[in-house]
C-alpha cells in the first residue's frame, strides 16, 4: 500500500469506490455508535469471510481508525489514524456529521473515507472514480444526488449543500430539495441493506 491519495492503479485504471474498503459516517451515526467514548471495531466481509478490521474509537471530535497494513510484501505496519470530526447544522433542527480529510492540503468534509493506500481518505485524495457503466447501485443514487446538490445549492461539498442558489425559484429549489433528501434516504436505505448482506458488522 502506498501514502496519501495512492489508488489502485496497476491495472492501468483508476478504482472506483464499489471496489475498495470504506468507513462510512452515516452507518456508524444509525447503528447508534457515534458519540464520545465509543469504541469498537468495523469489519468486512467477502464470501462469507472476513476480508479486513479496524478498530475504531471516538474521543471528542476526533474519531481514531487502528489498523495493520503491509507494503509491498514488507512488515506488517502498525497505524493509528485520527480523523477529525466536524458538523454543519441541519435545515429542520440538529447537526449532521462529517469527517474531515486528512489527505495532504485537503480538509475537506466528507461523509465516506477510502481505504485505497495507507490511510483512509476522501473519494479525491483517493483517486477513486464513480463508476458509470454497469454502475453500483450506490453509485447511481449518488451520481443522481450530486447533480441535484450542484444545481440547487450556492455551495455543495459533495455531501450536503448551502444555501438556495440565487436566482432559482423558491419552488424550484424545494422540489429539487425534496428529491435531494429522497435521493438521500434511497442510499442510506440501500446501504444498511447491502452491509447486512455482505456481514459487516460491529
Amino acid at each position: 500500500m502506498g501514502g496519501y491519495g495512492s489508488g489502485r492503479r496497476g491495472s492501468g485504471r483508476a478504482a472506483t469506490t464499489s471496489e475498495v474498503k470504506r468507513v462510512d459516517i452515516r452507518y456508524i451515526r444509525k447503528q447508534g455508535w457515534l458519540y464520545s467514548g465509543r469504541k469498537g471495531f468495523l469489519s468486512w466481509q467477502c464470501r462469507g469471510e472476513t476480508s479486513g478490521t479496524v478498530g475504531y474509537s471516538i474521543s471528542g471530535d476526533v474519531f481514531t481508525l487502528d489498523y495493520s497494513v503491509r507494503q509491498h510484501g514488507e512488515e506488517w505496519e502498525a497505524i493509528t489514524l485520527e480523523v477529525p470530526l466536524t458538523t454543519t447544522s441541519c435545515r429542520y433542527g440538529g447537526q449532521r456529521y462529517y469527517f474531515q480529510c486528512r489527505g495532504l492540503g485537503c480538509g475537506r468534509r466528507c461523509e465516506v473515507i477510502y481505504s485505497t493506500g495507507k490511510y483512509f481518505v476522501c473519494r479525491k485524495c483517493a483517486g477513486l472514480l464513480y463508476t458509470t457503466q454497469k454502475s453500483d447501485r450506490l453509485d447511481q443514487i449518488r451520481i443522481a444526488k450530486d447533480k441535484i446538490g450542484e444545481r440547487i445549492f450556492e455551495e455543495y461539498d459533495g455531501e450536503w449543500g448551502w444555501p438556495k442558489k440565487k436566482g432559482i425559484h423558491q419552488k424550484t429549489f424545494e422540489r429539487g430539495y425534496a428529491r435531494f433528501l429522497e435521493l438521500e434516504e434511497q442510499w442510506s436505505r440501500e446501504f444498511m441493506s447491502r452491509a447486512k448482506a455482505l456481514g459487516m458488522k460491529l
